[in-house]
């Protein structure tokens, strides 16, 4: 083996050695930076997961529903059209009509009010299709004992059969609809508000309003 191949052989030994101790000292460094973009990753993963349980929780809170209120001044057909919007999922209106007397409850009464279909399946209202009738919050339906198909009894003797049934709870929502009873009517002529259930809000949506 002559001069210069000793010298080619002892520098590729050299470098060999350099680039294997800095390999033992690269290792190191490379797991570190696998770990702490693997817990980075960890970290965006649970901040997006609990945004997404907020948001679950902001519109099972009912917070997703926009309502304008205008006594008598609102045109039901327009308000059921706002589903024509992408972003609104369910749109209705509501309005308050005379008081019943149950017969279950004869010293109280019950609040009813006409609503539309939009209103209805905003409700996410559970009913028989095959059923006319009231629609009834659970609370009543749950004082006087009965369900969707059942009866309610009217203090003057009239009988009214329960259409369905939607849940109302008291979390911060528009107040008064809790313990009510409901009659579904076409959406026709005005009423005293609109409900419009819309998730992501945006200012079109409220302007359309």
């Amino acid at each position: 083996m002559n001069h210069t191949t000793m010298k080619a052989t002892a520098v590729i030994s050299e470098a060999w050695r350099s680039i294997t101790s800095g390999a033992a000292r690269l290792a190191p460094a490379v797991l570190a930076l696998a770990l702490t973009a693997a817990g980075m990753g960890v970290m965006d993963i649970a901040a997006g997961s609990t945004i997404l349980d907020q948001a679950s929780a902001y519109r099972q809170s009912g917070a997703d529903i926009l309502v304008l209120n205008a006594p008598d001044g609102i045109d039901a057909a327009s308000c059921e059209r706002l589903t024509s919007l992408t972003n609104v999922q369910a749109a209705g209106a509501i309005r308050t009509t005379d008081l019943l007397t149950l017969a279950a409850l004869p010293d109280t009464t019950t609040p009813l009010y006409q609503i539309t279909p939009g209103l209805a399946k905003l409700l996410d209202t559970k009913q028989d299709p095959n059923t006319t009738g009231l629609i009834a919050s659970q609370q009543v339906a749950e004082t006087l004992g009965t369900s969707t198909g059942g009866t309610i009894g009217l203090a003057d003797g009239r009988t009214a059969r329960v259409k369905g049934i939607y849940q109302y709870p008291d979390d911060g929502r528009t107040p008064g609809y809790a313990y009510a009873l409901m009659e579904e009517t076409p959406a026709t002529g005005t009423f005293d508000a609109c409900w419009a259930k819309t998730w992501p809000q945006t200012d079109r949506t409220r302007n359309a309003l």
